[in-house]
């Protein structure tokens, strides 16, 4: 169905050829550093990266707390949680980076990494953004001239 409807070129750097580029198309997925898109100039970003392993553990107790940090070198790992000892109450929306979002929306042909939003999603919520996402661009493709 999009054979030939979507250009991809590789080993090109947008931001260097941005000007002639952006001419090509209506929008355009970005999934660079979004720092370097506005040419650093905020605050940098922290980029996250993690790895999560999972034990259960068929005790009572573990730590006696949430969560225990690990800060030494020797340790291979951060953190240690026990998720029973959390209150759960209403959702933090910690990750907001107001400015840098403010920035991206002026975008209005572009897309940014990441579903272009500054959260952290469970599994389920990435898969319904997505697929209303994918609708919105088949949308877009039912309007094109081909």
């Amino acid at each position: 169905m999009i054979e030939n409807m979507i250009e991809v070129r590789l080993n090109t750097d947008y931001l260097k050829n941005k000007k002639n580029l952006d001419v090509l198309a209506e929008k355009v997925v970005y999934t660079g550093l979004i720092d370097a898109y506005f040419d650093y100039m905020l605050e940098p970003l922290e980029y996250r990266s993690v790895c999560f392993e999972v034990e259960h553990l068929n005790i009572d107790n573990f730590q006696g707390n949430a969560a225990v940090n690990y800060t030494d070198c020797d340790t291979p790992y951060t953190r240690i949680i026990e998720h029973k000892w959390f209150e759960f109450g209403k959702d933090d929306e910690g990750n907001d980076i107001p400015t840098t979002k403010q920035l991206t929306d002026k975008e209005a042909n572009m897309i940014f990494g990441r579903l272009a939003e500054y959260k952290y999603y469970y599994i389920d919520s990435v898969i319904v953004y997505a697929l209303n996402r994918t609708f919105s661009f088949q949308i877009l493709l039912t309007n094109i001239q081909i």
